[in-house]
């Protein structure tokens, strides 16, 4: 998004931010999550009937915080904002935009700018299209870090079943792990690296 990826054929990316996201993007999520919440199947085809694709659904939610994070990658702006952190223009992380919140972060993107700034709204336009791009191709996911995907799930499920003993202890650490274990490795997604690691065999 920020336009600093190395193209080279011996440099293969993951399609999404990093590995443990791209186990919670194509991993099945009806297996991982019985696994990690100790819930029965009938209950989690319950939860994602309801969110269908929840990884999709944060990138959504997170559309202006995502932006805002390849923004400061853009800028070489070393501030509070980046991808590193929770949303802190969400109410709650996971809530509703808060307006005074990305006035302060596009401020602090601004004063701690690394770009000339002439070029600076160039590259703000550039950025915000691509994400709003990505997001409209059905692709934001891919720009979510793997360990807030672990969060947002624990508060769908907190929400979904309140009320109910579910076992979100410790959700984040056992639903990595179970997500991992539950990718399928000849499904297609695999077929992304099979095809550029054998064009360098």
């Amino acid at each position: 998004m920020s336009g600093s990826l190395r193209r080279s054929p011996h440099v293969v990316y993951t399609r999404t931010y990093d590995a443990l996201a791209h186990a919670f993007v194509f991993g099945d999520s009806r297996v991982a999550i019985m696994s990690a919440a100790h819930l029965d199947e009938r209950s989690v085809n319950q939860f994602l009937a309801r969110h269908v694709n929840w990884p999709g659904a944060l990138s959504f939610l997170w559309a202006e915080w995502i932006t805002l994070c390849c923004l400061a990658k853009a800028h070489s702006a070393w501030c509070h904002v980046g991808f590193s952190k929770k949303s802190v223009v969400n109410q709650d992380h996971f809530g509703s935009i808060d307006a005074k919140a990305v006035k302060g972060a596009l401020k602090a993107i601004e004063s701690k700018s690394q770009l000339p700034a002439q070029r600076r709204e160039v590259v703000n336009r550039l950025v915000r299209a691509r994400v709003e791009r990505r997001i409209r191709q059905g692709e934001g996911a891919y720009l979510v870090p793997g360990e807030w995907f672990a969060e947002y799930l624990s508060n769908l499920l907190s929400i979904f079943f309140a009320g109910f003993p579910v076992g979100l202890k410790d959700f984040s650490v056992r639903a990595s792990v179970a997500f991992v274990d539950a990718l399928d490795y000849s499904g297609s997604w695999a077929d992304y690296y099979r095809d550029r690691f054998e064009a360098v065999i």
